[in-house]
This record gives C-alpha cells, sequence and structure tokens, in this order.
C-alpha cells in the first residue's frame, strides 16, 4: 500500500502511475458529506448506540424518530434587527423504544476547527431549541471533523 503518489511494474513493461483522487470541485467539504450521512436513520442511531449513549447515559434506549428542521426565527420588537435567524446543522427527534410519547431532540453539530465561542453557540442554539419545544429536552452534541483534537473550550 502506498500513500500519496504511486507507480506500479505492470506485466509487458508498462507502468501504472495512481495519485490520491482530487476534487474537481472546490467547494468540497467533509461536513457536507457527514451532514449527508447523518439524515440516515441508521446512522444516527449507530451513533447513539455506540458513541452517544456514553456520552449521555440517559440517551440509552432512544431511537431517531424523525429529522426536524434546525433553523429558528427569532423576534424582538423593541431591539434592532429585531429578527434573529439561526441555523444548526442538524436537528433529530428521539423517542425512546417501545415507549410512547417519552421523546428528547438531539442537536449535532459539525465542525473542523476548535471556536473559542462554541459553548456559547451550543448553550444558545439549546435555549432557542428550547423556547420553540419547551416540552422536550435538548442534548447537543459538537462532533469533530477535523484532524485535530479541540482540547477544552
Amino acid at each position: 500500500m502506498c500513500s500519496g503518489w504511486c507507480e506500479q511494474q505492470l506485466p509487458h513493461g508498462r507502468r501504472l502511475s495512481l495519485s490520491p483522487p482530487q476534487s474537481t470541485d472546490k467547494r468540497f467539504s467533509y461536513d457536507q458529506t457527514l451532514k449527508s450521512l447523518f439524515t440516515e436513520r441508521d446512522v444516527v442511531r449507530d451513533l447513539l448506540d455506540f458513541h452517544a449513549a456514553e456520552l449521555f447515559p440517559h440517551l440509552k434506549g432512544f431511537e431517531p424518530l424523525e429529522l426536524v428542521s434546525a433553523s429558528t426565527v427569532a423576534t424582538d420588537a423593541v431591539k434592532p434587527p429585531h429578527h434573529r435567524e439561526t441555523h444548526r446543522d442538524m436537528v433529530w427527534t428521539l423517542a425512546r423504544k417501545g415507549e410512547d410519547g417519552d421523546r428528547v431532540l438531539l442537536h449535532l453539530e459539525f465542525q473542523s476547527r476548535r471556536e473559542s465561542r462554541m459553548s456559547m453557540r451550543m448553550v444558545r442554539y439549546a435555549y432557542d431549541l428550547n423556547r420553540h419545544r419547551p416540552e422536550l429536552e435538548v442534548f447537543g452534541l459538537v462532533i469533530n471533523t477535523g484532524p485535530r483534537p479541540f482540547g477544552a473550550w
């Protein structure tokens, strides 16, 4: 196996040159690719079963029910600009397996690099979600898509 650029000798003196695939689309994003994967119920179920339940033991026994809108608009009649739009990466409604009515929201945020205000953003997103769906508890999870660990926020 080779990493980077490789060349192999083939029969009859021919050579095969291989180089890593290059995206022709300059807008390619690992974040977008992961977001598209996490629109699949099975992928979210695996996340819950293998990772999130360890971080959030209260989520054990929940499964993804539906993907909900991750955008909200807050209005303020007094303070300009009078409205604020927020966009979260992904929000799923989770339901407890085999039970009716026990539901929570799971907010997934994909981040490729450390951001000093990420904790505040997550609190704000949870607050906004709770204002729109006060009957549901909100669990937020930041998924590191970058090459380095974030460390402490």
